[in-house]
Formats: C-alpha cells, sequence, structure tokens
C-alpha cells in the first residue's frame, strides 16, 4: 500500500469518527470541503486497496 493510499484511509477514518462524534462542520464553504474530502479519499482508498490486491 502505497502513501497515498495510506493518507487517504488514515483520513476517511478519522472523518468518519468526526461524523459520528457530531463534530461535523454544517454549513457553508468547510462543509463542502469535508464531504468532498471524505468522498475523494474514500474513493482513493477503495481503487488503491483494490489495485494493491
Amino acid at each position: 500500500m502505497n502513501s497515498l493510499v495510506a493518507a487517504s484511509a488514515l483520513f476517511l477514518a478519522g472523518g468518519l469518527s468526526v461524523v459520528t462524534m457530531g463534530a461535523a462542520p454544517l454549513q457553508g464553504v468547510l462543509n463542502d470541503f469535508f464531504w468532498a474530502g471524505l468522498a475523494l479519499s474514500g474513493f482513493l482508498a477503495i481503487v488503491g486497496l483494490e489495485a494493491a490486491s
């Protein structure tokens, strides 16, 4: 697993823990960047893990 996939997986895990604790930003541009970052990191983690296997 390369470092980009590992960083994406860590960001995804951290972001999902933020969501479950209720600390996610709910309004504005920060909300858009937060969810877009989670979506992108989830995509990169899945693609990277599939490519590695």
